[in-house]
């Protein structure tokens, strides 16, 4: 589908919602599929492939989109609706993964944690880290019993003087969920 021009370039932190999501065919194309986003960021599919989550990081909403499968691979089936909108004391929704039970992890920036949504958008754990910056998490091999999480150190001030400070940006973590 055709989509709405661009608006003029503001920097990243800006409000300007400059993002876009792109799909890539099976056959190598790359098309864009859905825009008005700020900065996209966070994807992630359900178990089943049925769905995919978007975060917009600094609007602090996660979308979904209700997957179909067709003869050529996915498409969207309509458009995105606000799956979970997060309280500005959480920070902001980075990456994201599902586990073995399709439900959603969030690793939250300026949040320092991660935290495990169910597939309806509601909150059932949250890991706190001793990092402020939570930017990323994934499940390593065999599954879904040890969760890896990464951290931003700030852009500013030296990695060092931030570590030993205790803000621990830059750090992957395992967390052992069993």
């Amino acid at each position: 589908r055709e989509l709405p021009p661009l608006p003029a370039h503001r920097h990243r932190h800006g409000r300007q919602p400059l993002g876009v999501v792109y799909r890539c065919g099976r056959d190598g194309t790359v098309a864009a599929f859905d825009a008005g986003y700020t900065i996209p960021n966070g994807f992630a599919i359900s178990r089943a492939g049925d769905r995919l989550y978007v975060a917009d990081s600094p609007e602090r909403v996660v979308y979904v989109y209700e997957l179909a499968v067709t003869g050529s691979g996915r498409g969207v089936r309509g458009a995105r609706r606000a799956w979970l909108r997060v309280s500005a004391d959480h920070g902001y929704p980075d990456g994201m993964t599902v586990d073995a039970e399709d439900h959603l992890w969030i690793a939250f920036y300026e949040g320092g944690c991660v935290r495990r949504y169910d597939p309806d958008g509601v909150l059932v754990r949250t890991i706190e880290l001793p990092a402020g910056r939570v930017t990323a998490c994934a499940f390593g091999e065999g599954g879904s019993t040890v969760l890896y999480a990464t951290s931003a150190t700030r852009e500013r001030t030296c990695r060092m003087v931030q570590w030993f400070r205790g803000e621990r940006g830059g750090a992957l973590f395992a967390l052992p969920l069993a």
